[in-house]
């Protein structure tokens, strides 16, 4: 059903889903963090209290987080795949033998399309 080729795009673009979320969770967690760390500091609690509220806090809201984000990861992380394969010099070879564009991008939509639609139930 999927030559070799499609399924190293797909993995290629499950990597760069995973590396994009991590990223940009971990990133909107730290500034989040920052803008609220008076909130969290300011009750007159112990440092491993304080770690728990914070810990509590973020677990909960990172669906909530991940919501807000999940189309822009799903964005990036087809933007990296295709540009990855570029600088890796794996598309000269495949456009040079004939292969179209839209034949090498078909499994990087076909995989955006559906960890989108996952996202969205």
């Amino acid at each position: 059903m999927f030559t070799l080729i499609d399924r190293q795009l797909i993995i290629g673009y499950f990597k760069a889903y995973f590396i994009c979320l991590v990223s940009l969770l971990s990133l909107y967690v730290v500034v989040d963090l920052f803008t609220n760390l008076d909130d969290f500091s300011s009750k007159q609690k112990d440092f491993l209290h304080t770690l728990s509220d914070i810990g509590m806090y973020y677990s909960f809201k990172l669906t909530q987080i991940f919501d807000q984000l999940c189309e822009y990861i799903v964005l990036l992380s087809a933007m990296f795949t295709i540009a990855w394969m570029q600088r890796q010099n794996e598309m000269v070879p495949l456009l040079s033998s004939g292969v179209s564009t839209r034949r090498i991008v078909t499994p990087v939509l076909f995989s955006a399309f559906v960890m989108l639609s996952l996202a969205v139930g």
